[in-house]
């Protein structure tokens, strides 16, 4: 994306996704955003409670999450994320860091146009 797409994010509330003449999808800037990626929680904790605390995440229904470079991911991020704070509490696990992810509009806008590729070639 060039530079006046970049800044679209800051700028722009209602997008529409062309690709080869044809509707991608439309909608609020959120809404396009969130159509293209689930984001995902990173979530620290201490290094000898990695394991317990995978175990946890994991059956909150998040995705199946993954300890990488000593943090836990995962594919999706909860509706409400206190309550990976509440679950880990609750078993004396507590959080050094948790971050949200969110997807960029670029970021969007490149899943979006793979799946349409995909599309249009399992059509063909």
């Amino acid at each position: 994306m060039h530079a006046p797409a970049r800044r679209g994010r800051a700028t722009c509330d209602y997008v529409v996704l062309l690709q080869g003449g044809h509707l991608i999808t439309q909608g609020s800037l959120a809404d396009v955003i969130a159509s293209a990626s689930k984001g995902g929680v990173t979530v620290d904790v201490a290094p000898d409670q990695l394991t317990d605390a995978l175990r946890l995440i994991a059956a909150l229904g998040v995705g199946e999450p993954k300890i990488e470079d000593g943090s836990i991911t995962t594919p999706m991020t909860p509706e409400d994320p206190s309550v990976i704070t509440r679950a880990l509490a609750a078993e004396g696990i507590y959080l050094r860091g948790l971050q949200t992810r969110r997807a960029t509009l670029e970021e969007a806008f490149l899943e979006l146009t793979r799946r349409a590729e995909a599309t249009e070639a399992v059509e063909a």
